[in-house]
């Protein structure tokens, strides 16, 4: 699974977290400490199995959890307009 930002939309680092404007909704989105240290991932890597790994090494977190979150906040996001996933890796 590869995932992507949105090139449409615009983000800012505020306080150590980075906030997002979606343009085609107009909306603005305020990403937590865990949302923002995934968000600068994807500025690394689109590859889903790379940014588990970065995850595992910051947090303590069982791998099948990881998954399972990570899978789940890229899901949301891509509902948010703010990545794009490709499932075909």
């Amino acid at each position: 699974m590869l995932i992507r930002k949105n090139p449409e939309i615009f983000a800012a680092l505020l306080d150590n977290d980075w906030c997002i404007f979606i343009p085609s909704t107009a909306s603005y989105l305020n990403l937590n400490s865990t949302g923002s240290f995934l968000w600068e991932l994807l500025e690394e890597t689109d590859d889903f199995n790379i940014i588990v790994e970065r995850v595992l090494e910051t947090y303590n977190i069982s791998i099948e959890d990881c998954k399972e979150k990570l899978k789940n906040f890229f899901e949301h996001a891509e509902t948010q307009k703010i990545v794009h996933i490709n499932y075909q890796k």
